[in-house]
């Protein structure tokens, strides 16, 4: 239903027409202390120091000024964000309980839990979409492996010897490596791992073979010649990494995917509490700031209004609940 101002959700790229947007919410939501009036609780589902968490912190920041009440970050990433969820999904729909939704919350969990209690569809209302976090395959500077296709190959000739990480069961990382192994036909152990910085510090050890990340968790150590990068998983080269081939050009046809991070609020938020929201949103993605910290980071501004969001999430429960049937995944 459209909020009493006629303004449609949507995302804006440009900051001009993101600040139009704030004379209007300011006419018709009286004084700022009618909302937010306290400080707005956002779960998001992400070790500290990981690529979401970075950005989330940085945006929410950048968003204080003009959410006087600021902001609290609650990181909860047991469950792949299912208990973060959870309690987004059961908490009052007034605007002060937000999640920082993910593939894991949205399009994984539901699929891979038998009860994972919560409905991604109708427990909430999308703010909207943010940014998309392009996934490289990082491997082990030592591993016998040069290209994407020798590392099919060693894995097809000792199934049980090569291991690969991800940041726990469930995770984007972890049905992205199940993915490469059904798209590869060939295997490997997987290795679950508390955040993204344990399973770059695991690689470096060499305790595990390698694992598919976000582009911002392995920039660094890939610059320095500590890991290789034999594949990016998106369908066109990212240009900060862009001597690294697609997994198309390396040979795997038919895996190309992208992380991604919106905002949700309990299903029945006021439509007008959604859209200054948004506008908040809107108005600090262009900031030099944020656009610094998203290139750093290895993100991409991806600003979706909620049914652009949904068409995404769309796509991905399909694409994991098919995964997860063939791999038989499903777990309590």
């Amino acid at each position: 239903m459209p909020s009493s101002l006629m303004i449609d959700r949507r995302f804006l790229l440009a900051g001009a027409a993101a600040a139009m947007l704030r004379p209007a919410f300011a006419q018709t939501l009286g004084s700022p202390a009618d909302y937010p009036a306290q400080r707005i609780r956002i779960l998001v589902p992400a070790t500290a120091g990981d690529v979401i968490d970075t950005a989330v912190h940085a945006l929410l920041n950048a968003m204080t000024p003009d959410f006087h009440s600021g902001f609290q970050l609650d990181r909860q990433p047991t469950m792949g964000g299912a208990i973060a969820a959870r309690t987004v999904a059961k908490a009052d729909a007034d605007g002060y309980t937000l999640l920082i939704g993910t593939p894991e919350t949205q399009a994984i969990a539901p699929k891979l839990l038998r009860e994972p209690g919560y409905d991604p569809v109708a427990d909430f209302e999308a703010v909207g979409g943010i940014c998309d976090i392009p996934l490289v395959l990082a491997a082990r500077r030592t591993l016998s492996a040069e290209t994407l296709r020798q590392l099919v190959e060693l894995m097809s000739a000792e199934p049980q010897r090569y291991r690969f990480g991800s940041t726990g069961a469930g995770s984007l990382g972890h049905m992205a490596g199940e993915l490469f192994k059904l798209r590869s036909r060939a295997e490997a152990v997987h290795v679950p791992l508390p955040g993204e910085a344990k399973v770059m510090q695991a690689i470096l050890a060499q305790q595990i073979d390698f694992a598919i990340l976000p582009l911002g968790a392995v920039t660094t150590s890939f610059r320095s010649g500590q890991i290789k990068l034999l594949a990016q998983l998106g369908a066109a080269r990212d240009k900060r990494i862009s001597t690294v081939p697609t997994m198309r050009e390396a040979g795997i046809a038919n895996l190309e995917l992208s992380g991604w991070f919106g905002c949700y609020a309990p299903a029945k938020t006021a439509n007008s509490r959604l859209d200054l929201l948004a506008t908040g949103f809107n108005t600090a993605m262009p900031s030099q700031p944020i656009v610094q910290m998203l290139n750093q980071n290895g993100l991409t501004a991806a600003l979706r209004g909620p049914d652009d969001l949904a068409k995404l999430v769309a796509a991905d429960r399909k694409l994991f609940a098919e995964l997860i049937r063939l791999k038989s995944l499903k777990t309590g």
